[in-house]
């Protein structure tokens, strides 16, 4: 029996998604759950690997169970189990069965990420670990044209963190880049085939400082064409981001489609 989960989590309690030797990662959580249902370990397998502090509206993750129990045969019921086992911070919100073919990262075809910032003085509680504040001037409409600019297939080796990304394929496509400006609150949605480490946060950060005219656009668009190597331009706070959705080709109409 194989399932794909869809999940959302609240990151700020993690040390992101991938399981490390501390056992404090929404990977290791879940693992956690399944032992704790199943009696033994199974491995769970992520699309989208997220930083520390990142958080997931529909992150999504595949295992494979082998044989169960007929009580157990259902995916509702192991989404019902594994809510009851996870911590408040994470939830299973979608269960379905999965074709044997179906893998969670490598089947998907592509991604959306959304940042979210708060635009005042003032940043309110609630979001408080949820959104980057800034403050100061703002040129929201430099923003919007170099965001625009993003669509496209480009290498953005230039706004990777990682330094051995630079021997690997650093070339991405962006479907758009969107700016939305309401009253305090600023989100740019993300819709890409994949992303490098740290890309998007780079991207963000690279389009405030241009914002505030702390950076020219020559300049931004320098490392967009000339696909630099990662002097890392400022990386936005990992606080504001969210995986918003991930889709999906369908496979033979098993749990595929998103």
């Amino acid at each position: 029996m194989n399932l794909k989960l869809t999940i959302a989590y609240d990151g700020a309690s993690f040390a992101g998604w991938q399981s490390q030797s501390h056992k404090n990662t929404v990977q290791d959580v879940l693992e956690s759950a399944f032992a704790d249902i199943s009696g033994h370990h199974i491995v769970v397998h992520g699309a989208s690997r997220t930083d520390a502090g990142v958080h997931a509206l529909a992150q999504v993750a595949h295992v494979t169970l082998g044989e169960v129990s007929k009580k157990m045969s259902s995916p509702e019921r192991w989404r019902s189990a594994l809510n009851a086992s996870l911590p408040p911070q994470v939830r299973i919100l979608r269960a379905q069965h999965a074709s044997k073919t179906f893998h969670a990262r490598f089947c998907a075809q592509s991604k959306i990420y959304r940042y979210l910032l708060w635009h005042d003085s003032t940043l309110p509680p609630h979001l408080y670990q949820r959104a980057w504040h800034i403050h100061g001037p703002l040129n929201f409409s430099l923003m919007k044209e170099m965001a625009s600019i993003l669509s496209g297939t480009y290498d953005f080796r230039g706004f990777t963190a990682r330094s051995g990304a630079i021997k690997k394929n650093t070339i991405r496509t962006l479907y758009s880049v969107k700016v939305a400006h309401r009253g305090k609150e600023v989100s740019l949605v993300f819709h890409g085939n994949g992303f490098l480490y740290h890309m998007v946060r780079m991207l963000v950060g690279g389009l405030i400082h241009v914002a505030r005219e702390k950076t020219s656009s020559r300049e931004f668009l320098q490392r967009l064409h000339a696909a630099q190597a990662p002097i890392a331009p400022r990386t936005a706070p990992a606080a504001g981001l969210y995986l918003v959705r991930i889709f999906y080709k369908k496979i033979n109409g098993l749990g595929v489609e998103m």
